[in-house]
């Protein structure tokens, strides 16, 4: 993604060195860039208290141009964004925005941290944003360029979101080729919305004249009348129109503007690429796989040595090539211009295409610009490349909250890449583990089930055989004593240098305490705390902290249960691990030893955020969810709620007819089933939300409508209907609006931050 500052230049502060490729200034291309575009800025500036201005047109309409003079004026600098192909992932959009933002004042210095984090919701991103911008001299006024390339619905209902809680003064601008998912249709009904396109964008006929002034046209007036009405004001008809040397040329101008059309396509070429010699014309032809241009990376891929001299003179006698920064280093080709000489090329040689490619994943990937080498590899139709590639990003994208990212890659590759990779497929089983969705687990852990893998996985796991075992073992595969053998062979194969090392100690604790064994676990538990600090591994740590906690709970070691559960929250807090299934734990057991400790008040967040977390407790990992569930029970029990604990045990006992081979945890649910059966029913309330209840209250505080959160959780619109309304009972709300409030007095939406 490529990130620029407001045409003026402003620059700032702590965040300037983040971001994928670093802040640019956009220099628009000179010669028409100079033609003052009066009525369509005057339409832009009525706009100023609109949240949403959008700006769609096909290439060669000039909306960046336009709107960089637009954005010009010093008294209104917007931070600007230029979408890279891939950079479908909440976390990095909200990210660069923010580095942008930062370049035209200084943000307050924990928003940037805040943002990449593992779990994060889309609530809690958005009020990080805000929170960290709230200090801000002028509104948060961005500009989103390219957005067309944002398809992912997670990146787009953030930047909804985000649009919809502006403060006063705030604005978006989104620049597209093609409307982009978000919901105009609401925001034209609150006259939130100025939309801009083709008519707007077009030329005027002063405009044309100006143009063609400009690029040496000495014409009549009947002349330039022809030429505007052929045009239609497309402002790259008119510049083709005026380098033509033929008049043939001219009359063969297409209204569907496309680097691929034949009529631009032979315009092109004739008119814009006949006067260039042949070393020029091979460089563009080579180096137009690229979405950016440089020395060091054209003279890579294109195999010559002065790349950045050439880019240079193309730029000073072309406005196709249009450099992206004020030192002219970074350049792209104008999106026409790019598609002729893609199109030109693959049906020249698609071989070279393909070789072309892989000399610039190979660049990027010496360059440490990961994602880029990996969409190259792709391109060249390398997916094993790509494979190796991703592995080693995978963990980094993970840790640094870019899931969206890694499932979007992992989504690319087929059954038989994963089949031959089957370390990916188990990486997709965990992450749809984690996430609460078993069918997504079950498909890929068959694939991971029936393949073999020699040698380390690129993920850095020792083998793909004890990866494999650890997706076992939290899958509760071959029950309690499968868990076991899956345990020890991760164990034994994971060295102590290992990142996995804490990982695989945590699911050897978990096999124990499947199989009775409580003071193996406790071992197990301290080793996988002193592997998880080793490696930093905090996800690890806290769960092993949270293991150590419940056991001295069953002990009666109420002092030593006090003490793990007070390191594993403030592993949770320091790691902003707020959202990750795992923590679940943690909570029950600070819910636990609050209440043990009559602090009601801490017992009751504590309960309320990990009630948050039972959406992911599924039989996707039956014995962990339902251990969990446990606690989470005898922690409403403990503060007087035995209907929220019915209602946690209900969801336990799903799991159970689902997954029945756990091992004896299934005798500890009807043990307390039984318990629960001598106590009062209790009132419903908050704490009796169902999984499903909790999934459709997550959605609430978004502005989604009813049908749109059904679309979102793929049910129908009536079940979201039917769950809301009991939502609303049960916190005793009448309106959407009170149940919010009501919610997140409860805790129950403890997924935003806390305050800086």
């Amino acid at each position: 993604m490529e990130i620029t500052v407001d045409p003026a230049g402003l620059t700032g502060g702590a965040a300037s060195q983040r971001g994928s490729q670093g802040a640019k200034t956009i220099v628009p291309p000179k010669g028409l860039a100079n033609i003052r575009r009066i009525a369509l800025l005057r339409l832009l500036r009525t706009a100023r208290d609109r949240r949403l201005v959008s700006i769609v047109a096909p290439p060669g309409y000039g909306k960046t141009t336009a709107l960089a003079q637009f954005a010009a004026d010093p008294g209104y600098p917007y931070a600007w964004v230029m979408v890279g192909a891939g950079d479908n992932d909440p976390v990095a959009l909200f990210t660069d925005v923010c580095v942008a933002l930062d370049r035209l004042a200084p943000l307050r210095s924990p928003v940037l941290d805040r943002l990449g984090r593992p779990w994060v919701t889309i609530d809690a991103l958005v009020n990080r944003l805000l929170r960290g911008t709230s200090e801000r001299p002028t509104p948060i006024r961005v500009v989103i360029d390219d957005a067309h390339r944002l398809t992912d619905r997670t990146c787009l209902d953030a930047l909804a979101e985000l649009i919809d809680r502006l403060p006063p003064g705030g604005q978006v601008v989104i620049v597209s080729r093609q409307e982009v998912g978000l919901p105009l249709p609401r925001w034209r009904s609150q006259g939130a919305v100025l939309e801009v396109g083709v008519d707007e964008l077009a030329f005027q006929a002063v405009e044309t004249a100006q143009a063609l002034h400009l690029l040496g046209m000495k014409l009549t007036a009947g002349q330039i009348d022809e030429i505007h009405q052929k045009t239609e004001g497309w402002p790259a008809g008119v510049y083709l129109t005026a380098i033509a040397a033929r008049k043939p040329w001219a009359a063969a101008v297409s209204a569907i503007p496309s680097g691929k059309d034949r009529y631009i396509g032979e315009y092109l070429k004739a008119e814009v690429l006949t006067a260039l010699d042949a070393p020029s014309l091979i460089f563009l032809h080579r180096t137009a796989i690229l979405e950016e241009l440089s020395g060091p990376v054209c003279a890579a891929v294109a195999d010559v040595s002065d790349a950045g001299h050439t880019l240079e003179r193309l730029a000073r006698t072309n406005q196709l090539v249009m450099p992206l920064d004020g030192r002219r280093e970074r350049y792209r080709y104008h999106t026409l211009l790019r598609e002729f000489l893609l199109a030109d090329l693959e049906m020249g040689d698609p071989a070279i295409v393909r070789r072309l490619h892989r000399r610039a994943s190979l660049w990027f990937e010496a360059n440490g610009r990961m994602q880029e080498a990996i969409e190259h590899a792709f391109a060249a139709g390398d997916t094993d490349r790509a494979a190796g590639l991703f592995g080693g990003i995978v963990m980094e994208l993970h840790y640094s909250g870019r899931t969206s990212t890694a499932r979007s890659l992992l989504d690319r590759f087929d059954r038989r890449q994963l089949q031959r990779d089957p370390w990916m497929a188990t990486l997709g089983a965990i992450s749809a583990m984690f996430e609460g969705e078993p069918n997504a687990a079950d498909r890929m852990e068959a694939i991971a089930d029936h393949a073999t893998y020699e040698g380390a996985p690129p993920d850095g796991s020792a083998s793909f055989e004890s990866l494999r075992a650890t997706l076992r073992v939290f899958r509760g595969r071959g029950g309690a004593s499968g868990m076991r053998t899956n345990a020890d062979l991760a164990v034994k194969a994971e060295p102590p240098s290992s990142v996995f090392r804490g990982w695989a100690l945590n699911c050897s604790a978990l096999a124990s305490l499947a199989v009775g064994d409580e003071p193996r676990a406790d071992i197990d538990f301290r080793k996988a705390i002193a592997a998880a600090r080793a490696a930093s591994a905090w996800e690890d740590e806290q769960l092993a902290l949270a293991g150590r906690a419940m056991l001295a709970i069953a002990s009666g070691d109420w002092d030593r249960a006090r003490s793990m559960t007070s390191e594993a929250d403030d592993v949770v807090r320091s790691a902003h691990l707020d959202g990750y299934p795992l923590t679940a734990w943690a909570r029950a057991t600070s819910a636990r030893v609050a209440s043990h400790e009559g602090d009601v008040t801490a017992a009751r967040e504590s309960l309320a955020y990990a009630t948050s977390l039972r959406p992911h407790l599924t039989h996707a990992m039956p014995w962990f969810s339902v251990r969990s569930l446990l606690e989470l029970a005898r922690a409403h029990l403990a503060l007087s709620d035995p209907a929220g604990a019915r209602a946690v045990l209900r969801q336990a006992e799903a799991i159970l007819v689902k997954r029945p081979d756990v091992g004896d945890i299934a005798s500890d649910v009807r043990a307390l089933r039984r318990q629960l059966q001598e106590l009062p029913i209790g009132v419903a309330g908050a704490s009796t939300l169902t999984a499903a209840e909790l999934r459709v209250l997550s959605f609430l505080p978004l502005h989604l409508s009813i049908r749109e959160i059904g679309e979102r959780l793929g049910v129908k619109t009536s079940t979201v209907k039917t769950q809301s309304l009991s939502i609303y009972r049960k916190l005793g709300a009448s309106s959407r609006t009170q149940a919010l409030a009501l919610a997140i007095a409860a805790g129950l939406l403890a997924g935003s931050p806390p305050e800086f």
